[in-house]
């Protein structure tokens, strides 16, 4: 059995204006990525259960998070901050952000997300660091190598 390290699983964003043409940036510094499937279930308790809940899946989810150390002048840091949130509070905040999560073999993970947060932290004392948070609309493209 092969064991994966996750140093190489990196996640980028895409910087372009262009979603059909996307300029992938790297997020800075990572020092984690978590990607988690997951599920929403409808209640399909009824009297014939006897007492015993009963659910069925109906729908699916996909969201990733990252976290790493603030890199000053960064373009993906920069794209987040200021167009996805700053940007986007005169305009649009429902705009999504195009993501590209690759694993340490090659697989990619690529759709369009919803930035659910961002929060930077600088506590006094140490280094400042960054998280976010991206849920996948719809289905991604999982391409395997």
């Amino acid at each position: 059995m092969a064991f994966e390290d996750g140093l190489l699983w990196l996640l980028a964003v895409d910087t372009a204006d262009n979603p059909s043409t996307p300029t992938w940036s790297t997020l800075p510094q990572q020092r984690g990525v978590t990607l988690t499937p997951s599920h929403t279930d409808a209640d399909g308790t009824t009297k014939d259960s006897l007492g015993w809940e009963d659910s069925r899946s109906v729908r699916r989810a996909l969201a990733v998070d990252a976290a790493g150390l603030w890199t000053d002048n960064d373009p993906a840091l920069e794209f987040l901050l200021d167009t996805k949130f700053f940007g986007a509070l005169a305009t649009d905040i429902d705009e999504p952000v195009g993501v590209r999560l690759t694993t340490a073999i090659g697989d990619t993970y690529i759709g369009q997300t919803t930035l659910e947060e961002f929060p930077i932290e600088a506590p006094e004392g140490e280094l400042v660091s960054w998280s976010a948070t991206f849920k996948f609309r719809g289905v991604p493209t999982v391409t395997r190598v």
